[in-house]
């Protein structure tokens, strides 16, 4: 008997093996085993395939199997080919990515935990949350896939609530996933009184031990449970799954982009809920244009929730012309007066505020003001921003940090100045201009402790912080009552960026922020911008996302950029910048002979340097209409003819489909 084993390695193939004769009656599909690769590795691996062979071909033993049953589904496996097709990625990867590294190391973890009551009933729906929820009951009778498309704060926790206890009535498993782990903290407390231990969490800030119990409770599969995780809960051993909840739609943080599988989970999940039966529920006040298209053009069903909870107005919105007032110097700082003016108003009524810079540190970079240099990281091919509390300069693409000498290194200029800001830079500003009240940070940098992120949050909903300065992730959905203004320090770095997406992005970013003020009565949007005249501007202050779809389906439509096509990005690095241009060169002259899709570039990425490497990419415009095996085989095909070119042999090529 011989065994086809998926190693955790990023191998395009699986390899054989013999199963020794003591192991035959004990080994099956989906089980963990002990593999000799190479000269004296030894590997865990999982058994994809069992089969007899006449063949005489000489191959190594199998060292020992690890599993009584199967730790791995039989769906699992099938899911994670479908996915290795799809996305162009190694089963190794999808291996690696999918399993608790505990369960790559030959460990069985037991752990054990309190186990949680429910102790309240799940809220009232009202009125319209009620019509609401039976609209997407009858929508599921005929759509795989539901979308709710409902304002900031009108309640889809609610809705998601009453059909995952309509899932667990019919005995059914459900899985909630949302993009940050920010937001599972606080939903799952929410979650835990209505749920108790049929709960399970899995993100990447619990323990391996913590992820391999998750793992083994869905395998044991004695009750129905719901899972609350970030986008590698996709990946879990479900059995029996009835609904998925994606909660935040929009956010790009369900796609994994910077390691293989480059997946998204949104998709993976349409696969899994294919495999099932299941139902998904797509909820978002800011839906992803790909996504109302396919509510629009019938793929999937639509429902709506057009009122806040307890029918309190939207937030006022006020745009704030900076150009203007530097002209008028009516600014502090990045302060301009009319936004101190709104702040002092808030504060005085004891309400919270919450300043938005999309940008972590105190300044983007440290330029000299004689002749223009400005510290680059000697790794990637960007400036390094200014951290002023650690007085340091570190690179936010490879973690390179060195300390700050505060002169030029080209002319020996001292008093380097301040280029753009950051966080670091808005908290500083405002605690001088409120020095009688409690400013904290929420960024990357803020939360780089355990659980820091949660106590922030708890901090903030407490009352004990006044002005919360943070990045993105203030805007993602996280439900402060005391909230009277969100204000956006500068919105022109949200829209002016380079990418196909970056207006809908900004739009997403800055009703999600206006969706934070205003909760329990109406609240104000402050949002400083050189440029008060954009459309984009109009659309966000009269919430209409009717007409800025249509805007944006309009200019897709006119570039040919999705949902009228698939984009399939193919990146190409070399430590040498002139080889890896003629080799991309090559490669984008050998796929254009293909003629069932368009081949743009190759270009320079926004950073062309990462961590010594240099970056080319090649980007594959797709007709909806050609199946994705058929252009992905393409896609191999013209790799393989490229790597037959002599030299090309080793340069390290990523492909990212769907970006």
């Amino acid at each position: 008997m011989l065994a086809e084993i998926i190693l955790p390695l990023p191998l395009a193939q699986t390899y054989t093996y013999i199963v020794p004769q003591e192991f035959e009656p004990q080994i099956s599909v989906g089980q963990r085993v002990a593999v000799n690769f190479g000269a004296k590795k030894i590997y865990i691996g999982i058994v994809l395939r069992l089969f007899e062979c006449g063949i005489e071909k000489k191959y190594k033993n199998i060292l020992q199997v690890l599993d009584n049953e199967p730790i791995i589904t039989e769906q699992q496996l099938k899911l994670w080919q479908t996915l290795s097709e799809y996305y162009c990625a190694p089963l190794g990867d999808i291996y690696t990515a999918a399993v608790p590294a505990d369960l790559r190391k030959d460990k069985r973890v037991k752990s054990r935990s309190k186990p949680i009551k429910a102790d309240c009933e799940a809220k009232i729906l009202t009125e319209q949350q009620t019509e609401t929820y039976q609209k997407i009951l009858e929508l599921f009778k005929e759509k795989s896939t539901v979308l709710l498309h409902g304002i900031t704060s009108s309640g889809k926790t609610e809705i998601y609530i009453q059909l995952i206890i309509n899932a667990l009535q019919q005995e059914k498993n459900a899985l909630f996933l949302t993009p940050e782990i920010g937001l599972t903290s606080q939903l799952m407390e929410r979650l835990q009184r209505i749920f108790g231990e049929k709960l399970l969490v899995y993100h990447s800030k619990i323990t391996d031990s913590q992820r391999v119990k998750v793992w083994e409770t869905l395998l044991q599969n004695t009750e129905n449970k719901v899972v609350i995780g970030t986008r590698s809960s996709v990946f879990l051993p479900f059995k029996n799954l009835g609904l998925i909840v994606i909660d935040e739609e929009h956010d790009p943080s369900f796609k994994q982009s910077d390691a293989s599988p480059r997946y998204n989970a949104k998709s993976v999940a349409g696969f899994l809920a294919k495999d099932f039966g299941a139902k998904i529920l797509l909820g978002s006040a800011t839906p992803s244009v790909e996504s109302y298209s396919n509510a629009q053009f019938g793929k999937y069903g639509l429902a709506m929730l057009e009122t806040r909870y307890n029918d309190i107005q939207l937030p006022e919105i006020q745009l704030i012309d900076t150009k203007e007032s530097y002209r008028k110097k009516r600014m502090k700082g990045h302060f301009s007066l009319e936004l101190i003016d709104v702040i002092s108003e808030t504060l005085a009524k004891k309400e919270q505020v919450i300043l938005f810079q999309n940008r972590r540190g105190f300044s983007l970079a440290l330029e000299c003001p004689e002749c223009g240099w400005v510290q680059k990281c000697k790794n990637c091919d960007v400036p390094l921003t200014y951290h002023r509390l650690s007085n340091s300069l570190s690179c936010h693409y490879c973690g390179y940090t060195v300390g700050n000498q505060r002169f030029c290194r080209e002319c020996g200029c001292v008093g380097l100045t301040d280029k753009g800001f950051g966080t670091e830079q808005v908290q500083s500003e405002a605690q001088l201009l409120f020095p009688n009240f409690k400013v904290a940070r929420l960024d990357s940098d803020a939360a780089k402790k355990k659980n820091s992120f949660a106590e922030i949050i708890a901090t903030f909903e407490h009352k004990n912080i006044d002005i919360l300065v943070g990045t993105q992730i203030v805007s993602k959905g996280i439900d402060f009552s005391n909230v009277g203004l969100a204000a956006i320090l500068n919105a022109d770095n949200l829209m002016n960026f380079p990418d196909f997406r970056a207006h809908e992005n900004a739009f997403q970013t800055l009703v999600q922020i206006s969706g934070r003020a205003g909760r329990q009565e109406r609240g104000k949007v402050a949002v400083q911008t050189f440029s008060p005249d954009l459309p984009l501007l109009n659309f966000v202050c009269s919430n209409d996302y009717p007409n800025f779809f249509k805007a944006q389906m309009a200019e897709r439509h006119l570039f040919n950029y999705p949902p009228y096509c698939r984009l399939t990005k193919i990146s190409l690095k070399h430590k040498d910048k002139d080889f890896v241009r003629s080799a991309a060169e090559k490669l984008a002259e050998i796929l254009r002979e293909n003629a069932d899709f368009s081949v743009l570039g190759p270009d320079n990425p926004p950073v062309e340097k990462v961590q010594f490497l240099f970056y080319r990419d090649i980007l594959l415009k797709i007709s909806n209409l050609i199946s994705y095996k058929k252009v992905n085989a393409e896609i191999f095909n013209a790799i393989a003819k490229f790597r037959q070119i002599p030299g090309y042999k080793y340069v390290m090529i990523s492909i990212n489909v769907d970006v």
